[in-house]
């Protein structure tokens, strides 16, 4: 090699390095920036801690700040659930207890269709954070009737968090054969080619019980590394939210829960005067014909047979475990069937009893305190519609139970 190729070569290895020194330093003062802007907003966050209303928090289920900004308030008591959360309707928790009437508010976590798996996902992605805190499910009691199995991975593709699957994974400490569950029961609903490819990788290996699982934890700086941009969004939307909202304006009330109940009765019958049914009147205007036509579509065997076949009962034993493992403190909600129109589409209360008595033995087993409602499938205005929709008198029954849980008593 000649003097002169011996200099372009130095040269040309010179600038190779200096372009490298300048590619990780532009990569640390960025990562040192993006962590700068996170602290700031976790800062903020916590500063503005009181201005968390209803409005702010019911959209904030696919991140994980407005969760944990929850949990560090005694006041505030974390609600997931679907689109019961988002439908109006007199004495919806969230606007009930919004005032703070008995000492804390309902901060609501879910979306429409929202279902049971995500639920665990969220929750579960909380770790320590929600070891020892009060929390309320609020489930449909459709889901697990098994009419529509299809809904549970349509609903749960639409849902997926990839900020909670990861931190999940890698972040939670659930012990390994819970995140096996989760990975087993992830890739079930959601194609592995349309999650990150670092959990991609994890919930595969968890999934198959690969023999590297021992070395996935190697994994969870790429992981922090990989998902601060996401982190970063996530707290600094919620503290921009917080920094333009106002603290709600508490309201101290003694509620004479009877007397309530029985204004909410007659509400509920007031709205639904055209149809036998408790169908609130709006909706039966726009679907009543459909109702009729379902008649005597199902019976009791098919009505059993698809209940114990429903997927929605593995997610809810997994998400019983995850909140057991983290030592979370849940109130179990379910919405009743509504009896008139199971009866209407040839489904025996006695079929409709063993639903029930599944879902008593399923939470039972976990120790946890759970609430089906059985006693109001016969009550036709406790469910607005013909599904999960629960009605002014069925919200204040709500209302009613979460009071008691907040305060100690087992419902």
């Amino acid at each position: 090699m000649s003097a002169h190729d011996e200099q372009s070569s130095a040269a040309s290895d010179s600038l190779r390095h200096a372009h490298l020194i300048a590619g990780v330093t532009a990569t640390a003062c960025l990562l040192v920036a993006t962590w700068l802007v996170l602290a700031y907003g976790e800062a903020r966050v916590r500063a503005h801690g009181a201005a968390l209303t209803p409005a702010l928090v019911v959209d904030e289920w696919q991140g994980k700040a407005a969760q944990e900004a929850i949990l560090r308030r005694d006041d505030l008591l974390p609600m997931y659930g679907s689109s019961e959360l988002i439908v109006p309707m007199s004495n919806r928790a969230p606007d009930f207890f919004a005032s703070f009437p008995t000492g804390f508010a309902i901060a609501p976590i879910g979306a429409r269709g929202f279902p049971v798996l995500s639920m665990a996902v969220a929750l579960g992605s909380l770790g320590d954070a929600i070891r020892g805190r009060r929390v309320v499910m609020s489930l449909s009691g459709t889901w697990f009737a098994g009419d529509q199995p299809q809904y549970a991975a349509v609903n749960f593709r639409w849902h997926y968090s990839p900020l909670q699957t990861g931190d999940l994974i890698f972040r939670s400490g659930l012990p390994l054969e819970i995140r096996r569950r989760f990975a087993t029961r992830i890739l079930g609903y959601k194609s592995i080619a349309d999650i990150d490819p670092l959990v991609a990788v994890a919930l595969s290996c968890l999934a198959k019980r690969c023999g590297v699982e021992p070395l996935l934890p190697m994994l969870t700086p790429l992981w922090m590394l990989e998902s601060l941009p996401a982190r970063t969004r996530d707290v600094v939307h919620l503290a921009m939210d917080l920094h333009r909202a106002n603290p709600p304006v508490r309201r101290t009330v003694s509620p004479n829960w009877d007397a309530l109940e029985r204004q909410s009765d007659s509400t509920s019958r007031a709205q639904s005067t055209s149809n036998a049914f408790g169908i609130q009147d709006s909706i039966w205007s726009a679907s009543g014909p459909k109702v009729l036509s379902r008649k005597g579509t199902l019976d009791d065997t098919t009505f059993v047979g698809a209940m114990k076949r429903a997927p929605d009962w593995q997610d809810l034993d997994l998400l019983l475990t995850t909140m057991n493992a983290l030592a979370a403190r849940p109130l179990v909600l379910n919405t009743p069937l509504k009896g008139v129109y199971w009866n209407l589409l040839g489904v025996s209360p006695s079929a409709r009893d063993t639903f029930y008595r599944h879902f008593d033995s399923v939470t039972a087993s976990f120790g946890v305190p759970a609430r089906n409602f059985s006693e109001h499938d016969a009550d036709p205005t406790f469910l607005s519609e013909p599904r999960s929709h629960l009605s002014a008198k069925g919200w204040l029954v709500y209302d009613r139970t979460i009071d008691a849980f907040y305060h100690g008593s087992r419902p």
